[in-house]
């Protein structure tokens, strides 16, 4: 699934780098509306950043953003009932998100990783650098979890952007709004 992942990543920055500055300046002002996910959650996408259909990207994102040759994913996991009261640890969902993507990308070295809060959940913000296509390029990515999904946000841009894409990514991520039902972290007893 993350071989797909890349790949669909790198179909989706090509058009990017034929994007018309004229309509990219027009655009940079205009607020997305707010994404209000069936999956447990809301966000506000950042100014400027234009919505794709999931479906083009098919790999289970719930929502895809793209801005500027930089690419945001959020994809959600529903936890099967009978297994929400024994999931494992954001640790370890993180971890197996890392190693995947680390057999998958080219030079890949995990440059930072931090805890944090995202809508009042606990999450893990990795920062790694690799290639695709011989490139370099920066992933950011963030794993959360409440009683009811998992969710992995995946953000993507060449290493000349890491900077601006750190940026935009924190402020999807500020607006971000558990909205499952029981919008608690699930119990690890």
């Amino acid at each position: 699934m993350q071989r797909l992942l890349i790949f669909t990543l790198t179909l989706l920055m090509l058009p990017g780098f034929a994007c018309d500055s004229a309509e990219t300046k027009k655009s940079a002002s205009t607020l997305p509306p707010a994404h209000v996910s069936a999956h447990g959650y809301t966000v506000q996408p950042p100014a400027g950043w234009k919505v794709l259909d999931p479906a083009s990207v098919d790999n289970g994102a719930d929502l895809v953003l793209t801005h500027q040759n930089k690419l945001f994913m959020v994809i959600p996991v529903e936890v099967p009932a009978e297994l929400r009261s024994s999931m494992p640890a954001l640790e370890v969902f993180a971890a197996e998100g890392v190693n995947q993507l680390g057999a998958d990308v080219p030079d890949f070295q995990e440059v930072s990783r931090s805890r944090s809060k995202l809508g009042g959940l606990e999450a893990i913000k990795i920062m790694a650098d690799g290639k695709i296509n011989g490139l370099p390029s920066r992933y950011i990515l963030v794993y959360t979890q409440s009683a009811r999904w998992r969710y992995q946000v995946v953000a993507w841009s060449s290493s000349a952007q890491s900077a601006a894409l750190d940026t935009a990514l924190t402020t999807l991520l500020d607006s971000w709004q558990d909205t499952s039902a029981a919008g608690q972290q699930p119990s690890r007893d």
